[in-house]
């Protein structure tokens, strides 16, 4: 089996949208009533209004969210700033539930969801102004081709904002990415810059986000989300999170980079 099937059976959920709406209950819900589930990253709904603000996205702008997931985070960007946002997620169960949630809620005209590689973009060069990535690179061993891909596609003077959750330390599994470390793939704060610096990103701010990692993984059973998404091992998967955040052995970051108007390639 290859790590991206690897990767797509421990995310695989059928009628993952079906059992949320039933969860909500609503006729006609909004996005917010997902955010239990749908948000799910360390910090939730604030934590992606949080990032977004760091990035200039005005009404109209295309954006980028790759490794989109249920589709939360392009919701809540989109009912903010007015902005269409395109997500792409190796799972096809997430793509379809995200596709389901935003047509139940109204914002199908403003997002849209494709399967696709993170590693292997299918954009065309410089294609969006902004681009995000919340919780994804974890998965990804070759990360310097996805953030070279993702450079590529982000156009001159764009914006890159990610969220991820790094580390150097002992890791504990299962854990709510990865059931082992055959496709968990952590780098530290230093190994990132070096990383998106060499793809053609200025790096603009980078910050530890581990108080509000340990403030919201305390509360992380409250709201059905954690059992919805991740199935009947979720408080193994939550609290071993929680051990090694408390034990210093990894962190969430938020960093945002600017595109380079000309990225020099080595070789």
């Amino acid at each position: 089996m290859t790590e991206s099937s690897t990767i797509v059976k421990h995310y695989a959920r059928p009628n993952l949208a079906a059992d949320i709406l039933k969860h909500v209950g609503k006729d006609r819900p909004e996005a917010m009533d997902f955010s239990f589930c749908d948000e799910f990253h360390i910090g939730g709904r604030r934590a992606t209004e949080y990032l977004a603000g760091k990035l200039e996205i005005a009404k109209g702008m295309r954006v980028l969210d790759i490794g989109s997931g249920l589709g939360g985070p392009a919701r809540t960007i989109a009912a903010l700033t007015g902005a269409h946002v395109t997500g792409i997620d190796l799972t096809p169960d997430y793509v379809a539930a995200a596709e389901a949630l935003s047509d139940a809620c109204g914002l199908s005209g403003l997002t849209e969801f494709k399967v696709g590689d993170a590693c292997d973009l299918p954009f065309d060069d410089g294609a969006f102004p902004a681009a995000y990535t919340i919780h994804v690179a974890m998965n990804i061993a070759d990360k310097a081709r996805f953030y070279a891909e993702t450079a590529r596609v982000v156009a001159p003077g764009g914006m890159f904002g990610l969220y991820d959750i790094l580390g150097g330390g002992f890791m504990k599994y299962p854990l709510p990415w990865a059931p082992s470390s055959q496709c968990s793939h952590l780098v530290t704060i230093d190994e990132l810059r070096g990383m998106l610096e060499d793809a053609g990103f200025e790096i603009l701010e980078a910050e530890s986000r581990h108080e509000l990692a340990l403030a919201a993984l305390a509360r992380a059973g409250q709201g059905g989300g954690p059992q919805l998404v991740l199935g009947p091992d979720w408080e193994i998967r939550m609290n071993n999170l929680f051990d090694c955040l408390m034990e210093g052995h990894c962190a969430p970051w938020q960093v945002i980079c600017r595109r380079l108007e000309c990225i020099r390639h080595s070789g």
